[in-house]
């Protein structure tokens, strides 16, 4: 019950936090590594405050699933305003599937290799535009961008899991297809004992296992966790 908690916490930090098509600084030029991770695990230890919301020292299931929805959220907020002002060039508060087409794909329109997704994409769009004008006003495209959280765009998001699992394209998802998809490099990764709730220590002790780091850049979450 604890890995997927864990697994949430780790990339809706991440989340809530960066730009993700936005280019990113990877070079460090002169700061040791045992330096960055001791200032990483400092800035962890804050975050962890802030999940802590009755600051008893523990954080429980409760607290963290909060801090998950609340990281989910800002992220959405986040990522859908950055692309709205991208994408609306004409400044008429709507965006229309060509408009998002021509600024998202532009010159790879005619290679082959990407017709499929934007086959996919234009039928995710007609599914979030509601009233089938062709054009999404702010909330339509939220729904576009992140379905999971609308009622009316379940089904294509079922629809579009089915179709990633499906390596081989038969229609059916078998059990080595399943497993594949599921299977994390980190299963063996040894997880703290849950009895409801985690001290600070305990989360601390098992940093690796909270942030994974390498595998999703936590550190710049880290470096502008002041914004939560």
């Amino acid at each position: 019950m604890l890995r997927p908690l864990v697994m949430c916490f780790a990339l809706c930090a991440v989340y809530a936090t960066s730009k993700p098509t936005e280019k990113k600084e990877r070079v460090h030029h002169t700061e040791p590594l045992s330096s960055r991770e001791h200032k990483d695990a400092e800035g962890f230890e804050i975050i962890v405050d802030k999940i802590d919301d009755n600051k008893d020292g523990f954080v429980t299931e409760q607290e963290l699933n909060t801090w998950i929805k609340m990281a989910q959220k800002r992220y959405i907020y986040n990522d859908v305003d950055r692309q709205w002002k991208d994408l609306d060039e004409n400044n008429d508060n709507k965006i229309s599937w060509e408009e998002y087409k021509n600024i998202t794909y532009g010159s790879y329109m005619e290679d082959d290799n990407y017709q499929t997704m934007i086959a996919r994409a234009e039928r995710r769009f007609k599914v979030a535009d509601k009233n089938g004008d062709g054009i999404a006003d702010k909330e339509e495209f939220t729904a576009f961008l992140h379905p999971e959280d609308y009622d009316h765009m379940k089904e294509i998001v079922v629809q579009e899991t089915l179709e990633d699992i499906d390596k081989n394209g038969d229609g059916f998802i078998d059990l080595k297809e399943y497993i594949g998809d599921m299977y994390t490099h980190d299963a063996e990764m040894e997880e703290p004992d849950w009895d409801g709730k985690l001290s600070k220590e305990e989360i601390l002790n098992k940093y690796d296992l909270f942030v994974g780091s390498h595998a999703t850049d936590f550190g710049e979450a880290l470096v502008r966790h002041d914004e939560f």
